[in-house]
C-alpha cells in the first residue's frame, strides 16, 4: 500500500513538472475557447489532470485568466475551475490562491455580457460553497457586486444577480453574515415592481 502511494506521488510530480508547463503553454490559448469541440476536450482533459495532481497545481495556473479580456476564454476558465472544485473541493487552497480566486470570480461575474450566464453563475456558486466560512471576508464584495448588477438596465443581468443570491445565501449565513442576507432581502423587496416576469421570478 505504501509503495502504491509513493508511485502515485511520483506520477503526480512528474505530471506537474513535465506535462503541465507544455500543456498549458500549447493548449490554454484563446482560440481554443472559440471552437466548441476544442473547448469541451480541453476542459475535460484539464479536469482529468486535476484529478491526478490536485486542485492547486491546475487552478493556480489559470485563476488569473478569470480577468482575461476575452469573454469566451474567461467562460472556459470558469467552467474548468467549477468542475475541478466539484471533484476535489477547495480544502487545500492557501490564502493567496483563495484571494486570487475570489478576485477573479468577482471580476468575471461583473464583466460578462453574454446572455448565457449559467457558466458564471454555477462556477461562482460552486466555488463559494466549497470555500464555505473562508468567504466571510468577501461577503461585503459579493453583496456590493450583486446590488450593483441588480441596478443594471439589462433584464438578464438583473435576473442573474437575483439568481446568485440563492447560490450564496447559505454560505453567508454560515459565515455569521446574516446582516448581508437581511440587506439583500430588503433590496429584493424594493424590486418587487420589476417589469419583466422572468426577472421577478428570480
Amino acid at each position: 500500500a505504501a509503495s502504491d502511494v509513493y508511485k502515485r506521488q511520483v506520477e503526480a510530480q512528474y505530471v506537474i513538472d513535465e506535462v503541465l508547463p507544455e500543456f498549458f503553454r500549447q493548449f490554454w490559448v484563446r482560440r481554443n475557447a472559440l471552437d466548441r469541440r476544442n473547448y469541451r476536450q480541453l476542459v475535460e482533459t484539464t479536469v482529468e489532470l486535476a484529478n491526478k495532481v490536485g486542485f492547486v497545481p491546475i487552478v493556480g495556473r489559470i485563476v488569473d485568466d478569470l480577468k482575461d479580456e476575452s469573454e469566451p476564454y474567461r467562460r472556459m476558465v470558469m467552467e474548468t475551475i467549477e468542475k475541478v472544485c466539484q471533484n476535489l473541493g477547495a480544502s487545500d487552497v492557501d490564502p493567496r490562491l483563495e484571494e486570487r480566486l475570489m478576485d477573479g470570480l468577482l471580476t468575471a461575474f461583473q464583466e460578462q455580457t453574454a446572455d448565457d450566464s449559467s457558466v458564471m453563475l454555477n462556477g461562482f456558486g460552486t466555488v463559494v460553497n466549497a470555500l464555505g466560512k473562508r468567504c466571510k471576508v468577501y461577503c461585503d464584495q459579493i453583496t456590493a457586486t450583486i446590488k450593483w448588477r441588480l441596478h443594471n438596465k439589462e433584464a438578464s443581468v438583473r435576473m442573474q444577480a437575483a439568481d446568485l443570491i440563492s447560490r450564496v445565501v447559505v454560505v453567508m449565513m454560515a459565515c455569521g453574515e446574516g446582516n448581508h442576507v437581511d440587506h439583500l432581502g430588503q433590496v429584493l423587496y424594493e424590486y418587487l415592481n420589476e417589469e419583466y416576469p422572468e426577472v421577478l421570478g428570480s
